[in-house]
């Protein structure tokens, strides 16, 4: 009997010391308030069998707090892919908690792309702790009979580094699970989006190369037709592990497919210089010549075949030749507008013509809809507002705010290009933002001159963080 309680001990001890606290979101990108306490997570991640976390609790706090009882995600919710109703965690599985309020989607936009399979569950209070985590709050996960089986920012070593805070919008990331809780072992995120939920974590991987967008560059900026463009591409290590011998190849992506075909191609070559692990970077330079006017979506790829995240091996970069900037230009895009406030873009007639616009569209690189401009003329010196709802628009001393008549495309925060076509359907003007630029929540991004081709947008501070129809600050 004593030896098969033994057994049973042993058997509890490598079951639920194989559930681990992985991933901790305590500073959610956008303003501190009830809203951004809602898009903060604690991972978890089972590195042994099956376990039921039916009766698990957890405590947050600088030096203790109220222990909160995890439970099942019983309601609907609104990622795909993902197991609720359930708090068993698989093998190899990982759980995301989350508090009750994250898919209150009136009030927040519900951030996050969640790995497949990934199981949700939540706790019985409004946010975590008294009021929602904290970078400096320790953390403790209890099982079903009240023994402590981890904890994230070593509470009992008062004298490490952690927690800490990452940056606004970025995880801290478990780079083993099997190793303990020490300040070694925790890192910032590397991931482009922040963070990594419900997936395997970027400090964990040790080959795990990365192109981002401002990874490219073009000099000249706006080249000339038929002269030549210098495209450097810099590919970036994230992983743990040094890396080598891997594939790097430009192209043209004539028809935005995002897929590369032979005759796209202009360049490719083997990268044999080791990058050093953690954002070691490369440098390598392809010419591109005998340019023809028009506007093109340039894509660099890495091929590595020990690549363990293939999801951050390609970026686009928009280049314009030849062309010059149009009269009417886009002068203003606010993507990540404060709540109720819609999304929306201003145009600028920058010339000293008339121009009507009326059956122009609108649309962004992730959609196929054109979006159709209504009646609008645009006068020499003018602003016009294209919002996507004008019932909710609140901006004053616009000049002309219209909506167009069938939707408006959902502008991506991160990164997205916004084109505005004439009425025969070719590109009149268009712009390419990413994260790199700036911009916020509540703040938009605006072009440094209305005179200059493919100037690049950035963040207006002062005031109520946007020149919404009026002259740009910068």
């Amino acid at each position: 009997m004593g030896e098969g309680l033994a057994i049973l001990l042993l058997l509890w001890a490598t079951t639920c010391r194989a559930v681990v606290i992985n991933e901790v979101m305590s500073n959610p990108e956008g303003p501190e308030s009830e809203v951004s306490d809602h898009n903060e997570f604690i991972e978890l991640y089972n590195y042994g069998e099956d376990t039921d976390l039916s009766g698990f609790h957890l405590e947050c706090g600088v030096s203790g707090g109220t222990r909160e009882e995890i439970l099942e995600w019983s309601g609907d919710f609104v990622a795909p892919d993902v197991i609720t109703h359930t708090t068993l965690i698989p093998g190899g599985g990982y759980a995301l908690i989350l508090p009750p309020g994250y898919v209150d989607s009136s009030s927040h936009p519900q951030p996050y792309q969640f790995g497949e399979g990934a199981v949700i569950l939540t706790i019985g209070t409004k946010s975590f702790g008294q009021s929602g985590l904290a970078t400096t709050h320790h953390l403790w996960l209890f099982d079903s009979a009240a023994r402590l089986i981890d904890t994230y920012g070593s509470p009992d070593d008062t004298g490490d580094g952690i927690p800490f805070d990452p940056g606004e919008g970025v995880s801290v990331e478990r780079i083993d699970p099997t190793a303990p809780d020490t300040e070694a072992n925790w890192s910032a995120s590397l991931h482009e989006s922040g963070c990594t939920p419900g997936m395997r974590n970027s400090v964990s991987r040790i080959y795990n190369l990365a192109l981002l967008t401002e990874d490219i560059s073009f000099f000249p900026s706006s080249p000339m037709v038929g002269g030549n463009c210098e495209i450097l591409v810099q590919p970036r290590n994230l992983g743990r592990g040094w890396a080598k011998d891997f594939e790097l190849l430009v192209y043209s992506d004539g028809n935005l497919d995002y897929e590369y075909q032979p005759e796209e191609l202009i360049g490719r070559t083997t990268v044999v210089d080791s990058l050093e692990p953690l954002r070691g970077q490369a440098s390598v330079s392809f010419l591109w010549s005998g340019l023809e006017e028009g506007d093109y979506s340039i894509v660099g790829e890495i091929h590595y075949a020990l690549d363990e995240d293939t999801s951050d091996n390609s970026a686009q970069r928009f280049l314009r030749v030849g062309a010059p900037l149009p009269d009417v230009i886009i002068n203003e895009i606010m993507c990540d507008p404060l709540s109720p406030q819609p999304q929306w873009l201003e145009l600028h007639n920058r010339s000293s013509r008339t121009h009507e616009l009326t059956g122009f569209t609108i649309s962004d690189s992730d959609s196929a809809s054109f979006y159709i401009l209504p009646d609008l003329i645009l006068n020499p010196g003018e602003y016009c507002v294209v919002a996507a709802s004008t019932s909710d628009f609140g901006y004053p001393d616009v000049q002309i705010l219209v909506q167009p008549t069938n939707g408006f495309p959902y502008l991506n925060k991160g990164e997205d290009i916004v084109f505005l076509r004439d009425v025969h359907g070719f590109i009149f003007e268009s712009v390419h933002y990413f994260s790199a630029m700036g911009g916020a929540y509540g703040v938009s991004l605006e072009r440094v001159s209305p005179q200059v081709a493919q100037s690049t947008p950035l963040v207006r501070l002062p005031g109520d963080g946007t020149a919404c129809g009026r002259v740009h600050h910068l």
